[in-house]
């Protein structure tokens, strides 16, 4: 059953992980260090690709492409923490909505299967052969609880969740 269901997850990752060798090579166009030039064809491609823009948007993008050209880069990659601080002071400040909007869809993409690689083991350590019986909703919240609690050593429980464990193992029991 373990197999069955680490098969079914590998088959739906291969249609959504495997990103051309071009793609992952222009991913360093959200750090503004090409010429603007460079920039703008990274940056097609890269929407294209996706297919995240609109026809009436193309327009106001170009429109940022010219402001941006305007721009002091240095400054902000200066005065920034990392590159989504840059985009963000470039929105706030410029007034800029579309390449921002680009740029953090690009950051949001998965550029290596380390994180992947951990979520299997996190499940191999859930789901063994002691505990093979796990449901697929019970283990997504497994692994979910351990996601959300992995930096904490303890977790607090309140009161009032308390309370609702204790009303529904009553309710529980009461049915059995």
């Amino acid at each position: 059953m373990f197999y069955d269901f680490i098969g079914k997850i590998l088959n739906l990752l291969k249609d959504y992980l495997p990103l051309e060798d071009k793609l992952i090579e222009i991913l360093d166009f959200i750090d503004l260090k090409d010429p603007l030039s460079v920039f703008k064809q990274k940056l097609k491609f890269f929407y294209e690709h996706f297919n995240i823009l609109k026809e009436k948007e193309k327009a106001t993008l170009q429109d940022e492409l010219v402001s941006l050209k305007q721009l002091r880069i240095d400054y902000y990659q200066d005065s920034s923490l990392n590159t989504l601080h840059m985009w963000d002071q470039i929105q706030v400040k410029e007034n800029l909505t579309i390449i921002p909007r680009i740029i953090k869809f690009a950051e949001s993409l998965p550029t290596t299967n380390a994180g992947i690689e951990q979520s299997f083991s996190q499940i191999k350590l859930l789901k063994s052969n002691l505990r093979n019986r796990l449901h697929g909703s019970t283990l997504e919240g497994l692994i979910l609880i351990s996601e959300e609690f992995k930096a904490k050593k303890t977790i607090s429980i309140g009161e009032r969740v308390l309370k609702l464990f204790i009303d529904a193992k009553k309710e529980f029991k009461r049915k059995k």
